[in-house]
């Protein structure tokens, strides 16, 4: 059926920037906010 269909050879551009810079850079930010609140939840941060 499908057997003519070409198959991708990398799945992601090659462009040098990561695949979604926004997206990156907003899993990065929410990691940080998350480490944050851990540590003010383990009194390492004594706000």
């Amino acid at each position: 059926m499908t057997t003519n269909a070409e198959k991708p050879t990398m799945p992601v551009a090659r462009s040098g920037q990561p695949p979604y810079p926004f997206r990156t850079a907003m899993g990065i930010f929410l990691l940080v906010v998350n480490v944050v609140v851990a540590a003010i939840y383990f009194h390492i941060f004594n706000i």
